[in-house]
């Protein structure tokens, strides 16, 4: 099962940047290939969010569980539903010179066996791709007036 992570240092204080990635409905605004991130329900310290992205021309639905660690500056999140066997990973912000270290982890598995030696290094290899454009739009919105 694939494993992808990817850092990035952003010029911004590490409580914006944990701000931005507690509400995850702004995600559309920086990654360009999220269509939509509606929060379908609300706890303390979690949402539930439902998501619409494009990859690769190919549309991708599911439903993730997010939750909250504003003291370890962590979003982990998990798929309850979707197109995904499995899905799951977290955001981290750390300091660091400059700014934020903020890393993007994420476990997946397409659920196709048959095809999965195939399938997963192309898909890992995207998603790190993905990872880093979604990185490079985080930084971008953090430190503009938007966020």
């Amino acid at each position: 099962m694939p494993k992808v992570e990817v850092s990035k240092v952003v010029a911004a204080p590490v409580e914006a940047v944990f701000s931005v990635l507690s509400d995850l409905t702004v995600c559309p605004r920086f990654m360009p290939n999220v269509r939509s991130v509606e929060r379908l329900e609300k706890g303390e310290g979690w949402d539930v969010t439902a998501w619409v992205a494009e990859m690769q021309g190919r549309v991708f639905k599911w439903q993730e569980r997010d939750e909250y660690d504003p003291a370890n500056r962590r979003v982990t999140f998990r798929q309850v539903k979707g197109d995904l066997k499995r899905f799951e990973g977290e955001w981290r912000c750390e300091p660091a010179e400059g700014g934020t270290r903020v890393t993007h982890a994420v476990e997946f598995d397409i659920g196709i066996p048959a095809l999965a030696p195939l399938l997963h290094p192309v898909a890992a290899l995207f998603y790190r791709r993905n990872i880093e454009q979604m990185l490079d739009g985080l930084a971008e919105y953090v430190q503009s007036d938007k966020a």
